[in-house]
């Protein structure tokens, strides 16, 4: 269970708040003036998951079911990584190892950091890395820096961290969240694949059933071996006649 996301977003001419729970979370105050979009897939492997939604369900009642569509898996089957890397096309087999050389060729390192040894000005640089993708994703809106903060602090995993030899982080992802240097410079050293290549071997690694790729860039989750479905989102709010009227409006 995380911390929700926090962004602001235009509804009926009015400035929405929209608390972003990628994983079921609890809340202690419930924010009448918010919409709630959760991630109801995401219980999928965590019976803990399972009693948090239950939870929200009971705080947050009114609610309209979203679908997702081309949201990407990885089915392991009981497979290690390079068992999995033997399933692939040949040619994607040869990509993923050729993107596996470019840390070493452009002088950066991927690893698995705690997000609380994360400074305050590197939490604002990640975030100032996932507005900008967010942005080159046509998504206007943003994340709250803070919430992005309390979100990666409630995490219970590491998050992966790729850093450049002289210190400066290059991307960021926390298995939800992905931000990374749009710059020209980096635009050929395939950081967003090593931050998804080095997730998808961890959780190999950790016999994982289901690997969750999300949405976006479809051709390179493909590379990867997953598999498109719909995956279920909820977007629920408290019982009031405002909130009622927002969720209608949606």
């Amino acid at each position: 269970m995380s911390a929700p996301l926090e962004k602001a977003s235009r509804l009926l001419g009015r400035r929405i708040r929209i608390k972003h729970f990628f994983e079921p979370g609890r809340i202690d105050t419930v924010d009448t003036k918010a919409l709630y979009l959760i991630h109801s897939h995401a219980v999928l492997q965590d019976a803990d998951n399972k009693q948090a939604l239950s939870e929200l369900e009971d705080k947050l009642p009114l609610s309209i079911p979203l679908q997702t569509p081309d949201w990407y898996f990885i089915h392991t089957r009981g497979r290690t990584w390079e068992e999995h890397l033997r399933t692939l096309k040949t040619s994607h087999a040869k990509k993923l190892r050729r993107y596996m050389r470019k840390p070493c060729k452009f002088g950066y390192k991927v690893d698995m950091v705690p997000p609380r040894d994360l400074t305050r000005k590197e939490f604002l640089h990640c975030h100032e890395l996932l507005s900008e993708t967010m942005v080159y994703n046509s998504d206007l809106d943003l994340y709250t820096p803070d919430s992005l903060a309390r979100y990666m602090l409630s995490l219970k995993r590491k998050v992966l961290i790729a850093t450049h030899s002289d210190g400066r982080i290059l991307g960021f992802y926390t298995g939800d969240l992905i931000g990374h240097d749009h710059s020209a410079e980096f635009r050929s050293w395939a950081v967003y694949h090593n931050l998804f290549i080095a997730f998808v071997r961890q959780q190999f690694l950790e016999r994982r059933v289901l690997i969750d790729l999300g949405n976006t860039n479809d051709s390179f989750k493909i590379e990867l071996g997953g598999k498109a479905s719909t995956v279920a989102v909820e977007l629920r709010c408290p019982a009031s006649l405002q909130s009622g009227l927002l969720l209608a409006a949606w």
